[in-house]
């Protein structure tokens, strides 16, 4: 079984959620937009059926907007630097690359809780605003596993 949470900043916003519903609103007049948010949510149902994929099972195959076959490669990616922070990955280069950024525990019987914290649209491979939400995701971390 596969849980999937999208944990609240220090303000109560979902921040993860907000950005996806935004890129899914502006999506209905905007053809590219349309198109990351298909992409957005062929992950999302990716991870839900089968959790945080191994290695070998990280291309996925889907359909597009428009309802060819694409294949998104590395949707899900370790963090350098940063264990145990993953990223959740969807391209489409006229918008730009989404990223969710995640931290996931899994029982003995193989169930996972996938927990989203931060999520950014990159336009180059570095980021400010990625390296910010990395930053804000550690912080999330250590506080959704403080002892009350």
């Amino acid at each position: 079984m596969v849980e999937i949470e999208f944990l609240a900043d220090e303000h109560g916003n979902q921040q993860v959620i907000d950005l996806i519903t935004s890129i899914a609103d502006r999506g209905m007049n905007d053809e590219d937009y349309a198109e990351l948010a298909a992409r957005i949510a062929q992950l999302f149902d990716y991870m839900k059926d089968i959790g945080v994929p191994p290695i070998e099972k990280r291309t996925l195959y889907g359909i597009s907007s428009v309802g060819n076959p694409i294949t998104l490669v590395d949707v899900v990616k370790e963090l350098n630097h940063h264990p145990p922070l993953m990223e959740a990955r969807a391209n489409w280069r006229p918008v730009g690359a989404f990223r969710a950024i995640f931290f996931y525990e899994e029982d003995d019987k193989g169930n996972q809780s996938i927990y989203f914290t931060k999520a950014v649209i990159k336009q180059e491979t570095y980021s400010r605003d990625f390296e910010h939400a990395i930053s804000a995701s550690e912080k999330m971390m250590v506080e959704f596993f403080k002892p009350e």
